[in-house]
């Protein structure tokens, strides 16, 4: 089975940082599944697999809802799914825990980032370092605040003609 790198599975637990991730990456043409807990995710993983697709990419935050880690989600996805790219965004994780952890493979992105280095680390996750360019928006603790100016009509109507909405993380 071939991985689908245009298709990505999102771990994340606050609703609001997963309702922006989900709109950026679909404003970039990726198709989203979105979950907020290890077991969400595994059991969305599996059905994908049982309908013949692999994501490209594995996006999980560290903490999930149902108080397991973003770890432990990176290493069932490391064990039914090799072949999906995986990445981690913290603001506690480190590349150097995630080599600890048996995991050297996965990008750290650590928070605040750019929307240019989120979608640089997901490049990197996916091809092994590939180079991306991509729209310039600010995540602050844990906040995407994407600059008005870079998402389409609709987007900026949605969130307001100011500097984005600010979530925190």
């Amino acid at each position: 089975m071939a991985k689908d790198d245009k298709l990505i599975l999102v771990a994340e637990d606050e609703p609001q940082i997963a309702e922006l991730l989900k709109m950026v990456l679909d404003m970039k043409g990726y198709e989203v599944k979105m979950t907020s807990s290890r077991r969400e995710a595994v059991a969305a993983l599996q059905e994908l697999k049982a309908a013949g697709r692999e994501p490209g990419l594995l996006i999980t935050d560290y903490g999930l809802i149902d108080g397991k880690t973003g770890i432990d989600l990176l290493h069932d996805v490391k064990a039914v799914s090799p072949e999906t790219g995986r990445m981690m965004l913290s603001g506690s994780v480190t590349q150097k825990d995630l080599d600890q952890a048996g995991l050297p493979e996965v990008q750290a992105l650590g928070k605040p980032f750019t929307m240019s280095e989120l979608f640089s680390a997901m490049d990197r996750a996916k091809t092994q370092g590939k180079p991306s360019v991509a729209a310039d928006a600010q995540v602050s603790m844990g906040a995407v605040l994407p600059p008005s100016r870079s998402l389409p009509p609709a987007a900026r109507e949605a969130l307001g003609e100011g500097s984005g909405p600010s979530i925190a993380g």
